[in-house]
């Protein structure tokens, strides 16, 4: 941590009592109570309903920061500095985010300042009651706990961050207009060579977490592997041992309890799950302060993912609770992805969809490479390998990870700001042209009023073919329906195994869905270009997407819903079943469950609004990608002897009041994603599907020898006809 750090707490409260001091009482005749005191920034006293700040003089001029909770986060506030002005000193804010890059003048930023007459004086300090702080100026709140940094007198050199990459980053005003009023700048640790001619160097500095002393001992070894294994980027960027993980001790811990903020640190907190958090120096977006979460609660996720993704390849993780070993090798993949956060880096997810099936289906490569190509996405474990393929089911810090930390932390000596950094950064980026695996998405991109939706770039898929990809995930979950019921004597614990294999499933078919409609996003670098091509999905791999659909999402899959140990753990229970609420009863629950699965993927289906914007997508219309959906749902109206099964019936019932309900609704809020230019032109369209629908209902009504099956589609007209009734009196009014 830097030196120059140093952080107090100011417990803003206040208790009634004598009067405050007078202008002219001296420091050394009054009796000060200390509230908080800390020579090496500056005391808090409180008298009365009154609170004191004791500065020392060193500290007027200096630049500190503001800091507030956030639940486990850090809400950052302002930027201020103590100035001696007369009998007063005064405190100016300024936002932290209004810095004028390479400019002092704080008259181009938004700031207020605030002038508190001195109480007294001593010959290196001086008094005032800052009282009004907490009730007049913004942000400032009399029940709130603040933090207040000392900033480094050397801010570090800012980066620049470029879309082509994922850092989380600040946004500071420049003094030009053109070609941007702003530049974003990525936040990153000072990280500086001691020997700045070598080729490979130890830093000046090098990044610590401390372990707390709390954490279990059969974890340690894990996690400090999770963070030293980011060496191997460091080192690409010219640093040897670069970051490096130690367990703290109780003495040290005691410590930090009398700070408000430790070092670096590795919490274990039993309840929690994975997370990251840091405090930046908002100049120049410098790392100050990072804290990874992790504990009891990361163990359980992590159990459920590599049961319900990896057991069918790996024989021993089919009973449960999970041996020790698995279960630190997926902690060592959390705190390696948390870790990432904390030294920067943002989520990828293009990054899992980077390597073909066969590279994933093959033991060396796999060894060698992992499963994705950057730790930051969300690929999880490898659900694409089958029994016997011997392919590795890990991810590892990948060859993004190594790129972004290298564009991030190699020193660039010749250049003297960020702006000028640019010719040797663009140059590094431009190798993504030819390397795919280095590219970046987060997975979302807004121009104006559209979104890209690019099936590479989701969350939790895993290779360059979804269709492949799910078909064989599925075909492992099937497997793990084979033994789930022997896997545990634990109700509890096979409830919820149970439930994430429901969970996985919805997200195999939610890959498929993304390609529907879907579009490829270029490199980022051609954005720059000012141009944007997208190569979109074939028409032949959409309709291929809507046939697999039809039969996994909305085909009759017992094997999934109806398994022999449901009786075993219908009464038990644990968190939410997906998509419903508190259900107890599981028969009823998996029901529900199914249903909510295909609502889902029926809510997808209609809300491709690309589709109908571009009218269609490589040769595909969204009005023949609606008739492909509604010929399947109602697949039984083309056989001679159809016969619809009480899951079938449901989900057609469900087609029909979706669409319906959908046609009332105001245009604006129809879909996520259907404009309301193209709204009025989706409710035709639609309503037309639904017409055509009721009449194919009712040729067929009659000469269905089924009595339940002929009363249900008579039901299903009298829906459709209603829904069309009740849409035209509202477009009529």
């Amino acid at each position: 941590m830097n030196r120059a750090l140093r952080l107090f707490l100011l417990l803003a409260f206040f208790v009634p009592g004598k009067a405050a001091f007078s202008q002219q009482e001296k420091a050394d005749s009054v009796s000060l109570t200390p509230y908080l005191v800390d020579a090496s920034l500056f005391s808090v006293y409180h008298r009365g309903d009154a609170c004191y700040f004791k500065i020392p003089l060193q500290l007027l001029g200096k630049e500190m920061l503001v800091l507030k909770p956030l639940g486990s986060l850090f809400k950052q506030d302002n930027v201020f500095t103590w100035t001696r002005a007369g009998d007063s000193v005064q405190m100016r804010v300024r936002e932290a985010s209004r810095r004028v890059l390479g400019a002092d003048s704080i008259g181009a930023q938004r700031h207020w300042f605030r002038s508190f007459k001195i109480a007294s004086e001593t010959s290196g300090s001086c008094i005032i009651n800052v009282s009004p702080l907490f009730d007049k100026l913004p942000g400032w709140e009399a029940d709130t706990p603040h933090y207040f940094v000392l900033l480094p007198e050397r801010p570090m050199q800012p980066r620049l961050c470029d879309n082509r990459l994922g850092f989380f980053h600040r946004w500071y005003p420049t003094d030009k207009k053109e070609p941007t009023p702003y530049l974003k700048m990525i936040e990153r640790f000072r990280l500086e060579k001691k020997f700045p001619g070598a080729k490979l160097s130890v830093p000046v500095r090098p990044i610590v977490f401390y372990m707390v002393p709390e954490t279990p001992r059969k974890w340690q070894l894990y996690i400090k592997q999770a963070v030293e294994d980011w060496n191997t980027a460091f080192e690409k960027a010219g640093f040897k041992r670069a970051i490096r993980c130690e367990l703290s001790t109780r003495a040290q811990q005691a410590g930090w309890k009398s700070m408000p903020v430790p070092p670096c640190i590795i919490q274990w907190l039993p309840d929690e799950g994975a997370s990251g958090t840091h405090v930046i120096d908002p100049r120049s977006g410098e790392v100050l302060f990072s804290r990874v979460t992790v504990g009891g609660s990361s163990l359980i996720d992590n159990e459920n993912w590599y049961f319900i993704q990896a057991s069918a390849s790996d024989p021993s993780a089919r009973k449960l609770p999970l041996r020790d070993e698995l279960q630190g090798r997926m902690l060592r993949y959390t705190v390696s992805h948390e870790i990432g956060h904390a030294l920067g880096l943002d989520h990828n997810y293009k990054a899992s969809s980077v390597y073909t099936i066969k590279q994933l289906r093959n033991p060396a490569f796999t060894k060698k490479h992992g499963i994705e190509a950057s730790i930051m996405d969300y690929g999880r474990l490898n659900y694409v390998a089958q029994p016997g393929d011997g392919a590795a089911l890990f991810p590892v810090i990948g060859p993004y990870d190594c790129f972004a930390i290298v564009y991030a932390y190699r020193r660039l000596p010749l250049a003297k700001d960020p702006v000028n950094e640019w010719p040797a950064l663009g140059k590094m980026l431009s190798r993504q042209d030819a390397e795919p695996r280095l590219r970046f998405s987060l997975g979302y991109n807004w121009y104006g009023n559209d979104r890209i939706s690019d099936p590479s770039a989701i969350e939790e898929d895993l290779g360059d073919d979804h269709l492949e990809a799910s078909r064989l995930g599925l075909l492992n979950l099937k497997r793990v329906m084979g033994f789930i019921g022997s896997a545990t004597a634990d109700k509890v614990l096979l409830k919820e195994k149970y439930i994430q294999l429901l969970e996985e499933r919805a997200y195999l078919l939610k890959h498929v869905a993304a390609l529907i409609g879907g579009q490829y996003e270029p490199n980022n670098q051609i954005r720059h270009n000012g141009s944007i091509v997208y190569r979109k999905v074939s028409a032949r791999v959409q309709r291929r997407a809507v046939a697999f659909l039809l039969t996994q999402a909305f085909g009759d899959h017992q094997e999934f819903f109806a398994p022999p140990f449901l009786k075993r753990i219908k009464n038990v229970r644990v968190r939410s079943w997906p998509g419903v609420m508190g259900t107890e009863n599981a028969e009823a629950a998996n029901i529900c469950a199914e249903l909510f699965t295909q609502k889902t993927i029926l809510y997808d289906f209609l809300d491709k609004s690309n589709l109908l914007a571009d009218h269609q997508i490589a040769g595909y219309s969204y009005a023949q990608m609606i008739g492909d959906l509604q010929q399947g749902i109602f697949s039984e109206l083309g056989q001679s002897r159809a016969m619809v099964s009480p899951s079938r019936a449901e989900l057609q019932l469900t087609y029909i009041d979706m669409t319906c309900k959908l046609l009332q609704m105001p245009d604006k809020v129809a879909f996520s994603k259907v404009s309301e230019g193209t709204s009025a032109q989706w409710k035709r369209l639609i309503c037309a599907c639904l017409a055509s629908l009721s009449a194919k209902i009712g040729a067929r009504i009659g000469a269905l020898k089924n009595p339940a099956t002929n009363s249900h589609f008579e039901h299903c007209r009298a829906e459709i006809d209603k829904g069309l009734q009740s849409a035209a009196q509202k477009n009529n009014s």
